[in-house]
């Protein structure tokens, strides 16, 4: 049997395994098969390039690292909504808020969001972005339902103190 159909055959035994899997995360419908079609593209890619030891192990990696890429990729489709929502939720003072321009506010968030730990990053936008309850980002993170509330509330002081800072100076 060649090796194109090893890999077809594997698909046709683990596709319903596969979207299981991409169902479980808090993605999309369309998303979850989107993503379980990238895993058989690459799967096929990969076939031709190399001989694969053990296919099965493969397809839950790709998996795996596609919805690293896919997390990767709302995170900077949601960096904007996230500024929006640290700004109306009040971190901004009033009186910073007459101080200073919008366009600046913005970038300082940006740059500690940026500067923030992956989980708090991860907590924080699944939380403004996705609209996620803590349970639903514990469940995510792998983490208890209060580590969420800390991740949150350690990136809003930081936030807060950077915006203070920017106030002062």
């Amino acid at each position: 049997m060649s090796r194109r159909q090893l890999i077809l055959k594997l698909w046709n035994e683990r596709r319903s395994a596969l979207q299981g899997f991409f169902r479980r995360r808090p993605v999309s419908r369309r998303d979850a098969a989107d993503l379980t079609q990238e895993v058989y593209l690459r799967l096929l890619r990969a076939a031709d390039e190399r001989e694969i030891v053990d296919p099965e192990a493969y397809l839950f990696t790709v998996a795996r690292n596609l919805l690293t890429e896919h997390a990767v990729a709302e995170r900077r489709d949601s960096e904007r909504a996230i500024e929006a929502a640290l700004v109306t939720e009040s971190i901004v003072e009033p009186a910073l808020d007459r101080q200073l321009d919008h366009a600046a506010q913005v970038r300082r968030l940006q740059e500690v969001i940026d500067g923030l730990s992956p989980p708090q990053r991860a907590a924080l936008v699944m939380a403004y972005r996705h609209d996620m309850s803590y349970a639903q980002i514990a469940e995510r993170l792998n983490v208890h339902r209060s580590m969420v509330g800390k991740y949150i509330l350690q990136a809003l002081n930081r936030c807060r103190q950077r915006l203070k800072q920017d106030n002062m100076s």
